[in-house]
């Protein structure tokens, strides 16, 4: 349950991502992550004002960029069950490769993208020892 200060389902902390393109980033967010659409809202000119999106358990929140908030492109460590089938359809979607998945001394399996907007997405499955 929240507290009563934060909205149902929601965490206290929520990555933002400010970026050009932020419809593109969403469908993105769609294709790779499964992402569903939980709250959206456009600008008269057509363009995202605002969208937050569930992947899993978390939100994560976006806009288009303008004049008074510019681009500012993140990074997101995020967990999927198979770090190598999401690795492809991220760069199917048009995603670049930072890294390739490999396995990391630390246990997980993980792999890197740049987003078409220029977010990092560190993508990564756990591994029990």
């Amino acid at each position: 349950m929240s507290e009563s200060y934060v909205p149902n389902g929601y965490s206290r902390v929520i990555p933002y991502l400010t970026v050009e393109d932020a419809n593109r980033l969403l469908d993105f967010l769609a294709q790779v992550f499964e992402a569903e659409v939980v709250d959206k809202d456009d600008r008269p000119d057509g363009k995202l004002a605002h969208a937050a999106v569930r992947i899993g358990d978390s939100i994560i929140e976006l806009a288009e960029a303008s004049d008074r908030f510019g681009a500012m492109p993140g990074a997101i460590h995020i967990y999927v069950p198979d770090v190598d089938r999401t690795h492809g359809l991220a760069l199917k979607h048009g995603g670049e490769p930072v890294h390739e998945p490999m396995e990391m001394d630390y246990g997980e399996r993980a792999s890197a993208i740049k987003d078409p907007m220029g977010n990092h997405w560190y993508i990564a499955t756990y591994r029990l020892s």
